[in-house]
């Protein structure tokens, strides 16, 4: 029998960022054996309050032997609609121990105007 793709692990880090430019840090626990990658599930529901549709996007990362690792989810608010979105991204594992989540908005926006936001990102697995 071959060896499990990954080891499944349910890990709550915390909130997405909620302004613009925003970068929350999470600290990535220690596992049983030195982790490789972690697989990191993140989830948005958005709830506008602006007339004009507005978008954004998350930027995820990690950083690892000098490069930042990158990857993305859409974010968007306006006109009063509800927005939901979420990702399942593989990053390596970073050298300093720490996911980064940066909202990135549209060039000359400074805020994200949102009536009411639920977010959470978590870690449910990782490979070494």
């Amino acid at each position: 029998m071959s060896d499990p793709p990954y080891v499944p692990v349910e890990i709550h880090l915390g909130k997405l960022p909620v302004s613009c430019n925003e970068i929350e840090e999470y600290v990535i626990p220690e596992f049983p054996v030195k982790a490789s990658e972690i697989l990191v599930y993140s989830f948005v529901t958005i709830r506008g309050k602006l007339t004009h549709f507005q978008r954004g996007y998350y930027e995820i990362s990690t950083t690892a032997g000098g490069n930042e690792y990158k990857q993305y989810m859409n974010a968007a608010t306006g006109g009063w609609i509800t927005v939901i979105d979420s990702a399942n991204l593989w990053l390596p594992m970073g050298d300093d121990d720490k996911l980064r989540a940066k909202l990135i908005c549209p060039e000359g926006e400074d805020s994200f105007p949102t009536r009411d936001q639920w977010s959470d990102v978590f870690i449910l697995g990782y490979r070494s």
